[in-house]
């Protein structure tokens, strides 16, 4: 979907990335899949660039969210 006169140009792309980065990071920093990210940030970056650009990204299997909540949260099932 292109919109007359906007172009998303690469350098927008990663800077718009690092903030996602840093905001999807905080209170997850000691966690080791975010310490592996790092070690190779910038290389990390700029593959994602590459792929959102080209529009060839896939998105892994992610492991963040739980199959069953406990007790106490199942009546609040919405608000989780």
């Amino acid at each position: 979907m292109d919109r007359k006169g906007y172009r998303l140009k690469r350098e927008q792309l990663l800077m718009d990335l690092y903030v996602a980065f840093d905001d999807a990071r905080r209170h997850k920093a000691k966690m080791s899949y975010v310490k592996q990210w790092e070690k190779h940030l910038k290389q990390n970056m700029d593959d994602l660039a590459d792929d959102l650009m080209s529009r060839t990204y896939t998105a892994r299997p992610s492991k963040c969210f739980r199959h069953r909540l406990p007790q106490e949260a199942r009546g609040l099932r919405c608000a989780v």
